[in-house]
């Protein structure tokens, strides 16, 4: 639970900077030239952002087994696999939140406030840092409706510490992640879509200064 936080900041801001390259003026307008469609440069500034996910997850997940290798290599190993795998489809989501600041024109120093705002605010709602269990009832609601709340859903889930089957459970906690990455990502291809037609043209010092 303790990565959710690390794992938002690690690749909303990575994946920001790498989005920030796409946003350079000069680079906008030879892509602006060539065949590819809105969707097409769309998608390949999601997968080149897919990649820089995968690095952040694995450093991330490679510094937890070192760190805590002593409680996690007493799972089962199916049991861990789930939990990777949990935390493998959670990193969808900082990756689109990227994405769309990245569509949305924004600068290095956004992607970092935003970045560690959302973590912070998404860590302490799904219950990582204070137990929900200690929180109002208004908060618990609350808490449902955000992704760190069902990526603790599906590892608890993965280590049999839930009540109901583990398979059902990881099932439902992945599903939630993905209908969240999935309504963001969405979002942020009309968003680009949008700006594609409409934004002006500026300087390349334009593209590092934060909108």
């Amino acid at each position: 639970m303790w990565s959710a936080y690390p794992l938002t900041v690690a690749v909303v801001v990575s994946v920001g900077i790498l989005m920030g390259a796409f946003n350079r003026t000069d680079v906008r307008r030879r892509v602006a030239v060539s065949s590819t469609s809105g969707l097409g440069l769309g998608l390949q500034k999601a997968a080149a952002g897919l990649v820089v996910a995968l690095l952040v997850w694995a450093v991330i997940m490679g510094i937890g087994l070192v760190a805590f290798g002593y409680s996690a290599f007493t799972l089962a190993p199916a049991d861990l696999a789930c939990v990777l795998a949990v935390e493998l489809v959670f990193v969808l989501i900082p990756l689109a939140i990227a994405f769309l600041l990245g569509q949305l024109g924004c600068g290095e120093s956004v992607s970092n406030t935003v970045g560690n705002i959302t973590g912070m605010v998404l860590t302490f709602l799904g219950g990582t840092w204070i137990s929900l269990d200690l929180m109002p009832e208004a908060v618990r609601v609350v808490a449902t409706f955000t992704p760190v709340y069902w990526l603790g859903e599906g590892l608890r889930a993965a280590v049999g510490d839930a009540t109901g089957s583990a398979a059902e459970g990881v099932a439902l906690a992945v599903g939630v992640l993905l209908l969240f990455a999935a309504a963001i990502f969405v979002t942020a291809l009309v968003v680009g879509r949008m700006r594609a037609t409409s934004d002006d043209a500026g300087g390349n010092a334009a593209a590092a200064v934060p909108r």
